[in-house]
């Protein structure tokens, strides 16, 4: 098994159980002086919930950043976790002196930023050998390789 560490200076970091390091994320949540920082292990997809002074992080089990919110007050204790939404995704309640926050995680499939880079690459070459193949001369179209032309029939 793995151990996970969280640092009041915003690192976390996993560790295996022969004490290599497996990764590290040093922008995590930060807390100072009378202050808690919390470290909390989602049951889904071992995913780690980090939560600081004034932030929140979901890391997946590999040390991506899943997502992160700003809290506008410091939790006063551990996040709760459970299924408010009946979506079958955990979702995170804060409490803090004023308020309690809630959190809903939705997990949206195939949204990798790799993917997303690879599609939207994809759609500015297509978007770009279209217009190189169109020749636009004083407002119109002349004769392009992509140009349809339609007929209209009166009756």
């Amino acid at each position: 098994h793995d151990t996970i560490f969280a640092v009041s200076e915003g690192v976390v970091s996993s560790y295996s159980s022969v004490g290599k390091l497996n990764w590290q994320v040093r922008k995590a949540p930060k807390w100072g002086d009378g202050f808690k920082g919390y470290l909390v292990m989602l049951p889904q997809d071992q995913e780690v919930l980090v939560s600081g002074e004034h932030h929140l992080m979901l890391l997946s089990a590999s040390g991506h950043v899943r997502a992160e919110a700003q809290m506008p007050q410091p939790p006063r204790r551990r996040p709760i976790l459970g299924d408010f939404d009946g979506d079958g995704a955990a979702d995170v309640l804060v409490v803090s002196d004023d308020a309690i926050w809630g959190f809903s995680l939705q997990y949206v499939p195939g949204g990798g930023g790799a993917f997303r880079l690879v599609v939207t690459m994809l759609v500015l070459a297509i978007v770009g050998a279209f217009f190189m193949n169109v020749e636009v001369d004083e407002g119109h179209v002349e004769k392009g390789k992509f140009v349809k032309r339609s007929a209209y029939l009166h009756t």
